[in-house]
């Protein structure tokens, strides 16, 4: 396995500061330093923290889907494996850190973030939901 990305440490990076100071008490230069690059290797990869708080989530959905998937190959086939995964890739995925209610309420101040966040469940749930002859029961 190869070296990390910048980009890459820098996420990792903006987890760690995420849960030792909220999503409130997290800014660019703490993001910076606990990446070891400077502001501007930084802005390099994003274009600001909202910027950033973006594409952790998207990596966060990228890194769900992915354990969702690999979960569901180890359960049985039955009507509600993709239920079963889901549940289970929800409370074993580590992001469960980042993303505690506290800091994802910070991230619904954000219109554009709360869209991307209401976007990524509503996928899930109709993915979910896909296989049920009736969906909008559930």
């Amino acid at each position: 396995m190869g070296r990390k990305s910048s980009k890459d440490a820098i996420l990792d990076a903006a987890e760690r500061v995420i849960r030792r100071q909220g999503m409130a008490g997290t800014t660019i230069e703490a993001v910076a330093a606990e990446a070891g690059v400077s502001k501007g290797g930084l802005f390099y990869h994003f274009q600001n923290k909202k910027d950033l708080l973006l594409q952790l989530l998207e990596r966060h959905g990228t890194q769900f889907n992915t354990l969702r998937r690999e979960i569901m190959e180890t359960l049985p086939d039955g009507p509600h494996r993709l239920l079963k995964a889901t549940i289970l890739a929800s409370v074993m995925h580590p992001a469960k850190k980042t993303t505690h209610p506290s800091n994802v309420v910070t991230l619904l101040d954000d219109v554009e973030l709360r869209e991307k966040i209401l976007q990524m469940k509503k996928d899930v749930f109709e993915e979910i939901t896909a296989g049920y002859p009736n969906p909008e029961r559930v």
